[in-house]
């Protein structure tokens, strides 16, 4: 009787789990004001110590981090959303930064705010213990910063 009952639980756990993630239009269209900001990069630490951070608004424009705009390829920010919609973005744990990490590596912070959902994750650029669908979107996100920078 008790395995049925856990058995129920997980099945009703396992299935609201994948209502919240496939609830989400993960398209960039799926913004409503283009002005609103869809994806926010933190990044911070290095040898150096620095802090830089950039936001892309829905239509592709693109904050950086000295205050300048640029304006981000479609398909770059398409490859973004489509690596945080395979990681199940908003269904991840709060931050894969291990305990113990060495003072030169760079600290990430990633916010997608996307169809009403808002997620903020954190990573480093060197945890070979973070899922290989976190270290997709990482990658996806600095390709981009590369491109435009």
């Amino acid at each position: 009787m008790k395995r049925g009952l856990f058995l129920i639980a997980l099945a009703t756990l396992l299935v609201s789990c994948t209502l919240v993630s496939t609830d989400v239009d993960w398209s960039a269209t799926a913004v409503d004001d283009a002005n609103t900001p869809i994806l926010t990069f933190q990044r911070s630490g290095g040898f150096a110590g620095m802090s830089q951070q950039w936001t892309v608004y829905g239509d592709g424009r693109i904050e950086m981090p000295d205050g300048s705009e640029k304006q981000a390829d479609p398909k770059q920010l398409q490859t973004i959303l489509d690596a945080a919609q395979t990681a199940d973005f908003f269904t991840l744990n709060d931050s894969y930064v291990p305990e113990e990490s060495c003072c030169d590596q760079f600290l990430y912070d990633i916010t997608i705010q996307l169809d009403g959902q808002n997620k903020t994750i954190q990573v480093t650029d060197a945890d070979s213990e973070q899922p290989e669908q976190v270290t997709a979107v990482l990658n996806a996100i600095n390709k981009l910063i590369e491109t435009v920078e």
